[in-house]
């Protein structure tokens, strides 16, 4: 992992960059780390870093891939 952010709106939820293990969001469920995303493109990516905002009052995560630039997520958990 190269860095993390936590969410400021669910307090178990953190969002990771992972170089070319793409994008990860790990919950912590009953004392355990979960996956409930994640998303490495068809090309393989290569994330850097991930930032966290608020627009319009949703959550949103910024995560930048030194090889094709910058991603803007919205977690969806009902997906």
């Amino acid at each position: 992992v190269h860095e993390a952010a936590t969410s400021p709106t669910v307090n178990n939820r953190i969002y990771f960059s992972y170089y070319s293990g793409g994008f990860r969001v790990l919950e912590i469920q009953n004392d355990r780390l979960v996956e409930v995303g994640h998303l490495i493109d068809q090309g393989g990516n290569n994330f850097w870093g991930v930032q966290v905002f608020n627009q319009g009052g949703k959550e949103y995560v910024a995560a930048s891939d030194m090889d094709y630039g910058l991603y803007i997520f919205e977690y969806d958990s009902s997906s």
